[in-house]
């Protein structure tokens, strides 16, 4: 529900805080009072249209905050969800308009843009005139008020669920098929393609290899002859082996005399120099052999290299992505083998899919048929003593071509005025004051099997009525205000009297105020519009009357 209202610097308004309870609330005033101010305020901050010429003149800058207090498990959680708010059960909805056509949204002191505050906006108030695009005056939201009034939630989910199923099942299937002949016009590429890769057979690493090679060809005659002339000092007639070996000779022999102190330790270093040259002669030849093999050369590692690159250009991938290229268009031809059994397949659940969807849609077709069947009758019920006793209210349920994710109904709430009358749309075919009677008997009795309590906004929804007729509104507002907060912005006594709180709007010069009323002064207001300006000892006698429980049930 509704618990607070703050409007700062709108028109007349420069501050003010209202506080509401649960039940019905009725707000009264003098034509040109303000009353429409507060409508206008509360719709900002649920989301409509921002006029800038609600700033009052002079102030920098105008805001509305709304607070509502609504269940844990209310359906408004869901759109909290899809835009990533955290949720919470006080809900504070805010809207700052400034001078220059700027408009800010914000949720739980959070930005949000407009159209999230009109989403959420419309999930915990209806408001009678503000919304008409999103309520009842909008044919796509007809579908989803009688699935509510059917208790209808959750075939209606698993027709969504259902459908989706089959969605993707069709997906996959036309998928399916048009991979399976797009692999058929690429079969002779594809055999081909395998051939030629597997002729040429790259290797991981081998354009790195062949590259480091083909920089050592260059240079082959001087690395050549650079190892030749290393290898004549260190093995040669004159090279460094030739003499460690003399060396060791001659040291043995003054060795085995005993002519020179620690000999054998110098023996020791002579056999690892011996050692460590014979390893570098070792490495010389290997060095040597690279550039000596037949199989290395320069003409060779270019032709490679050519084919190598050629292919990796013409199947757009590098050189050392040739290998996988390969193995993933034998994957494709192998493919193609079982593509056949795979549509047929994928086929098969989609058609199974398909049928489910059919059945279910069929299903749910005959449950809102039942449900508009209940819903006619009771908003019927509700028309006579609203003065529109020879009107009409039907649902009608048309078959669509296609299946949807609502079915295949489309649902449109109609009405006729007269007997003799055709039915049409209800914004069509009704006047302004017959709308609105229309609009509180489909409110009525939908909000009866509202699963959450809401909160309704009404703006002079008794517009050209009196009598009998204007109490007969006032005890439906009472009744849906049994389960839901309901407001009320009315100028019939009758109206006024079942409200449970009284709020009168009053301008004062060029403020307007808001004053809760007391039962006294309760009765003071109700006199006053029974009589108009002077207020006489009949009127308060009346308006007492009006108050009594007796013909007010929903007197506080």
């Amino acid at each position: 529900m509704l618990t607070s209202l703050h409007i700062k610097n709108i028109v007349l308004i420069e501050q003010l805080t209202l506080d509401f309870a649960r039940g019905l609330t009725g707000f009264t005033g003098e034509t040109g009072a303000g009353k429409s101010i507060l409508l206008d305020s509360l719709g900002l901050a649920l989301g409509a249209r921002a006029d800038m010429n609600l700033i009052r003149r002079g102030a920098e800058q105008a805001s509305v905050t709304a607070a509502f207090s609504i269940d844990n498990t209310h359906h408004v959680r869901d759109v909290f969800t899809a835009h990533d708010i955290e949720f919470s059960p006080d809900i504070i909805l805010r809207r700052v308009l400034t001078p220059d056509g700027k408009s800010k949204a914000f949720v739980n002191d959070q930005p949000v843009g407009v159209t999230v505050l009109r989403d959420i906006g419309d999930c915990v108030a209806d408001i009678h005139g503000q919304f008409e695009t999103y309520g009842l005056l909008n044919p796509a939201s007809h579908i989803k008020f009688l699935d509510q009034f059917g208790s209808l939630a959750d075939d209606a989910a698993r027709m969504a669920s259902t459908y989706k199923k089959m969605q993707s099942a069709k997906a996959a299937w036309v998928d399916a098929i048009e991979a399976a002949k797009k692999a058929r016009d690429d079969e002779d590429f594809l055999t081909h393609a395998v051939d030629e890769l597997q002729k040429l057979n790259p290797r991981a690493g081998e354009e790195a290899e062949l590259t480091s090679i083909k920089q050592g060809l260059s240079q082959r005659e001087f690395i050549l002859t650079s190892l030749n002339e290393i290898d004549g000092y260190v093995s040669g007639d004159k090279g460094a082996e030739t003499y460690l070996v003399k060396t060791a000779r001659t040291l043995q022999k003054l060795l085995d005399k005993q002519l020179v102190p620690d000999g054998d330790a110098g023996m020791d270093y002579v056999d690892a120099a011996l050692k460590n040259v014979q390893e570098l002669s070792h490495f010389i030849d290997n060095a040597r052999s690279l550039f000596e093999h037949p199989d290395h050369n320069l003409e060779s590692i270019d032709d490679r290299l050519y084919a190598l690159r050629a292919a990796a250009r013409k199947y757009q991938c590098a050189v050392e992505e040739l290998s996988d290229k390969r193995d993933e268009f034998k994957l494709i031809l192998t493919r193609l083998k079982i593509s056949d059994d795979d549509i047929a397949q994928k086929e098969k659940l989609y058609i199974t899919a398909l049928r489910d969807a059919e059945s279910q849609a069929r299903k749910l077709t005959e449950l809102r048929t039942k449900a508009a069947i209940q819903l006619d009758k009771q908003v019927n019920d509700e028309l006579p003593p609203l003065k529109l006793a020879k009107a009409k209210f039907k649902t009608q349920i048309l078959q669509r071509a296609e299946l949807t994710s609502n079915g295949t109904d489309d649902v449109q709430f109609t009405v006729a005025t007269n007997e003799n009358s055709d039915f049409g749309a209800l914004h069509r075919v009704a006047s302004g004051g017959e709308m609105a009677r229309f609009m509180l008997a489909i409110k009525l009795v939908l909000a009866s099997k509202m699963p959450h309590a809401n909160c309704y906004v009404f703006d002079e929804i008794d517009t050209g009525i009196g009598g009998s007729t204007a109490a007969a509104v006032g005890d439906r507002l009472a009744r849906m205000a049994e389960h839901h907060q309901v407001l009320v912005v009315t100028h019939s006594p009758q109206v006024a009297a079942a409200a449970v709180h009284h709020f009168n709007v009053r301008k004062d010069g060029k403020h307007t105020d808001v004053v809760h009323l007391s039962h006294d002064a309760r009765r003071e207001e109700i006199a006053r519009m029974l009589s108009g300006s002077e207020i006489t000892d009949e009127a308060r006698a009346a308006a007492l009357k009006l108050l009594s429980p007796s013909n007010n049930k929903s007197a506080a």
